[in-house]
């Protein structure tokens, strides 16, 4: 009887995990073409935007080439997305001696709830209580003078992005990292309507 419930509770808890599974999937993939349609949005009122990598490749391509040119007036925006599945954790850059790197990285558990330990700084503490998602090479273009920006736009935003060099510092919309701003869609969208 014991083994027949302990079956039950396991196999509901596997259906759980299928199902959410496949909602994300379908979730992302909605985020992700309803994303190539803002861009073409944006492609309106006298701004004109240059498509160079597909959404198959921005998700699953390498981080870090440009995949749009974006032109308002004589100003040239160089726009990097950065894109993964998971939102509810956090997105750590690390640059480290051995290069850059990005990881998405969300609890363990399966309701996303914020866990808070005393005796230890957050970032460490974190780390422990997380599961990655991906983790994959970031490689930055060149600091360029033509750009009036090159930006690292963040689709979907995540909950929290970290940013892990000589220190460990949580990135807000507009902040740097090695010459590139970190944006997400909405912050961009202001940016671009208001040139």
């Amino acid at each position: 009887m014991v083994i027949e419930i302990l079956y039950y509770i396991l196999l509901f808890y596997a259906c759980v995990i299928v199902l959410y599974s496949i909602y994300k999937v379908i979730w992302y993939t909605v985020k992700m073409i309803s994303f190539g349609v803002r861009m073409k949005r944006l492609g309106k009122d006298n701004v004109q935007v240059e498509r160079l990598r597909n959404l198959f490749d921005i998700v699953f391509g390498s981080k870090g080439d440009p995949d749009y040119y974006v032109t308002v007036g004589d100003k040239r925006y160089e726009v990097c997305v950065l894109s993964f599945i998971s939102i509810h954790g956090r997105w750590i850059i690390e640059n480290r001696t051995s290069g850059m790197h990005i990881e998405a990285r969300r609890l363990r558990d399966l309701i996303y709830t914020e866990k808070k330990h005393m005796g230890m700084a957050g970032g460490p503490h974190e780390y422990k209580h997380e599961l990655r998602i991906s983790r994959k090479e970031l490689k930055l273009t060149p600091v360029e003078e033509e750009y009036a920006s090159q930006i690292l736009l963040l689709y979907p935003t995540p909950k929290r992005i970290i940013c892990v060099d000589h220190r460990y510092r949580e990135l807000q919309s507009g902040d740097t990292v090695e010459g590139h701003t970190v944006m997400n869609v909405h912050d961009f969208r202001n940016l671009i309507h208001i040139e």
